[in-house]
């Protein structure tokens, strides 16, 4: 069954049973209930009317009206209602809620059918109690649930069917749907005409423009199909409208008609390359190759080449550039070579051939190298590494040389490729930022590596964040508390609101984690607050902004409780036997209904979920997978809507939360109530705790109390001995 939660008063209020009957609910092909002769031999849309007729007074129905087995060829679509409460569907179980005391004839339900026009004559169509119903329901305007009687009609019957005795009623058009947007691409679309009146329905087809917008057929008689085509040949880009006209013996409607035209989409690129070969001969170290665009749009391409001897620049890029292909023959023995240059793009992929030959041998020398080129020394950091390469042939001889006296290199001389320890020496040096240099000689060149290091004295307070927004679903934030000086940091937290809780410690030395909560009981519902958290230290203060918003309209809280007043959050499960849970509806200043879950949490073991006893009559769905209730009438704070039943082996984790969470059909994907002006408002789930101990949360202003969970409490002499031992 759908568990949508509507806006507005609903259902029954006082489960007081009556002997009385309270009229009858019966299928009619109007909603006037004057025909109750109803046809599927032309397919299309089908509605069947669902009338509760002889009514003395009443305030709601429930009932089922399931599509009868001998109705072949149709299929149900779905229902539409005159009244904003309805619960279910016409197939299983519809509860209807009439939002005041009606009497006399009252259409209640919309049945649509898809037909085909195979259904046998005299197909009977009965109204049912709903399912796990043994008769069908109805409420009095005394808030009795009384019984209705259930009418039966026949679909294509062989005889007229004279439901009221009342003259035939004229035909009324019905068109659907009552718009046709053909978007960008679609070209054909249906209309379906239907006569919802009484009398034979004659119509006729008009369309406007008529150069692009043509109907078939132009004409008909009571239900039937329009097929409506478009044609886009010749329409400029933009969007387009038109108008289908069905004018008839009963009434006229005219179906706005729209459609989209787009620009045909410009050519792709296409990658273009000149010349596809590069040959450097035994001397020629530079040559160029073009690269351009032959199609449409932005061209993008990237280029890669396997050999280090080649050098291709620039490596990729936009439309058309000249790129510089440089060869270097230095290390290189005598021979020719080669390699591709692939380039690759949105428009397609092209290869430039490279070939190359070295005649002369290349002198052997040793060449220096390093990196990095720079060190930096942070606060905190007192040793990095310089690598010494040899990017030549032959040995590398090298030695290294610090300027300064704060600066020592470990090993200072070597050969080839050797890792150097550069390490700083702070004391004795005031605050500030000290430069200094390593030079570097060697028998394959020179180099120098700039040395920058920070020096401070004092602690400095660092915290990650410098705001904490808090909103309905949000349980909880953090922030970081570090000393990014040397020293150390002592700091002590403060707020200036009674709505923000720091947990503690509230002081403390060194680097840290601080959570923050919000009481949520102690904002007023609606508002929007702020508040501060302040970081005093001897290496400076922070302010930290903490906000908190509801919702614009909220209704409040949903939460479960270990009493149905709703003033104990503690829930304990440490005696084996039945634990019953009470949602407590908390906080609205006015409710009618509520749509919320609450599922047995995985760290609650050992216990096993039994059922639900419902305080309310209308009730739709459980509290495992998503529940529906209706209050009957505007209540105010606190309501005891669900009582959940459990079976516990008294083996339960301590501190295990216990939420109220949405229920997964709610549209909103959130804690769904409907407030006293019929308003869908998104509520709070308050969370429970089972097996409390001093670390669990709430979440709000009741206290957690601390059980006895998991402790032994006895006194008891050791074996051969006198000596008493306790145990807690």
């Amino acid at each position: 069954m759908k568990r949508t939660l509507l806006c507005a008063l609903i259902l029954f209020l006082v489960p007081q049973f009556a002997a009385a009957q309270l009229g009858t609910v019966c299928l009619f092909s109007d909603q006037n209930g004057n025909d109750c002769s109803l046809s599927d031999t032309v397919p299309g849309l089908l509605t069947v009317y669902a009338i509760h007729t002889f009514v003395a007074g009443a305030v709601a129905v429930q009932f089922s009206a399931p599509k009868p087995s001998c109705m072949a060829g149709a299929t149900w679509i779905d229902d539409t209602w005159p009244f904003p409460v309805t619960i279910g569907d016409s197939q299983s179980n519809v509860a209807i809620g009439y939002g005041g005391c009606l009497t006399g004839t009252v259409h209640v339900l919309s049945i649509n059918y898809a037909v085909s026009g195979t259904t046998t004559a005299d197909c009977p169509y009965k109204v049912l109690p709903a399912t796990g119903q043994f008769e069908i329901q109805a409420v009095d305007c005394d808030n009795n649930q009384v019984t209705a009687d259930g009418g039966t009609t026949y679909i294509n019957s062989s005889i007229v069917c004279d439901c009221s005795g009342t003259l035939p009623t004229p035909p009324v058009l019905a068109v659907m749907p009552l718009s046709l947007d053909f978007g960008t691409t679609d070209s054909v679309m249906t209309l379906q005409v239907s006569n919802v009146g009484g009398s034979t329905l004659s119509w006729l087809v008009y369309r406007n423009p008529t150069n692009w917008l043509s109907v078939a057929p132009i004409s008909g008689v009571d239900n039937g199909s329009i097929t409506v085509t478009v044609n886009r040949v010749g329409l400029p880009p933009g969007t387009h409208t038109g108008v289908v006209n069905v004018v008839s013996n009963g009434g006229a409607i005219d179906v706005p008609v729209s459609l989209t035209t787009v620009p045909p989409p410009p050519p792709p690129p296409t990658l273009g390359v000149s010349p596809t070969g590069l040959n450097f001969g035994a001397t020629s170290t530079l040559g160029q190759f073009t690269i351009f665009n032959n199609g449409g749009p932005t061209l993008t391409w990237n280029i890669t080449n396997a050999e280090p001897w080649l050098v291709v620049l620039p490596s990729s890029g936009t439309e058309t550039t000249t790129i510089n292909a440089t060869v270097d023959r230095a290390g290189l023995t005598l021979g020719t070579y080669s390699d591709t240059i692939k380039v690759t793009s949105n428009g397609g992929n092209a290869n430039v051939l490279v070939a190359m030959t070295v005649l002369t041998p290349p002198t052997p020398a040793p060449i220096l190298d390093f990196t990095p080129t720079s060190l930096s020394f942070p606060i905190g950091t007192d040793s990095l590494l310089l690598d010494i390469l040899n990017v030549g042939t032959l040995d590398l001889l090298w030695n290294i040389t610090p300027d300064q006296p704060w600066l020592t290199v470990d090993p200072a001389s070597g050969t080839n490729d050797t890792p150097v320890a550069v390490e700083v020496d702070r004391t004795g040096l005031g605050d500030g930022t000290f430069n200094g240099n390593l030079s570097i000689t060697s028998n394959g060149g020179s180099g120098t590596v700039p040395v920058s290091m920070t020096v401070t004295t004092v602690p400095i307070l660092w915290v990650s964040k410098s705001h904490l927004s808090f909103g309905q679903s949000t349980a909880q934030r953090a922030f970081l508390i570090e000393n990014r000086g040397v020293g150390t940091l002592n700091w002590s937290l403060s707020d200036d609101r009674n709505w923000i809780h720091i947990d503690p410690p509230l002081s403390g030395s060194g680097d840290n984690t601080v959570t923050v909560r919000v009481n949520q009981d102690s904002v007023p519902l609606g508002s929007q607050q702020s508040g501060t958290i302040t970081v005093d230290s001897n290496g400076g203060t922070a302010s930290i902004t903490v906000s908190f918003s509801w919702p614009t309209g909220t209704a409040g809280i949903i939460g479960v409780y270990g009493d149905p007043s709703g003033t104990n959050c503690n829930l304990i499960d440490r005696s084996p036997g039945l634990l019953s849970v009470y949602v407590v509806h908390q906080s609205t200043p006015g409710a009618t209904a509520s749509q919320f879950s609450a599922p047995i949490p995985s760290c609650w073991a050992g216990a096993t979920y039994l059922s639900d006893t419902n305080i309310f009559p209308v009730t739709v769905g459980n509290s495992q997978t998503g529940i529906t209730i209706a209050y009957g009438a505007c209540v105010t704070p606190p309501i005891h809507v669900l009582t959940i039943n459990y079976a516990v082996t008294g083996i339960g984790t301590p501190c295990c939360q216990y939420d109220v969470l949405p229920d997964p059909s709610a549209p909103s994907g959130q804690i769904v109530a409907v407030d006293c002006l019929f308003i869908d408002l998104p509520g709070f789930g308050f969370p429970g705790m089972v097996n409390a101990t001093t670390a669990c949360w709430c979440g709000g202003a009741l206290s957690v109390e601390e059980t006895t969970w998991g402790h032994i409490k006895a006194i008891y002499y050791g074996p051969g001995t006198t000596t008493r031992i306790q145990k807690k």
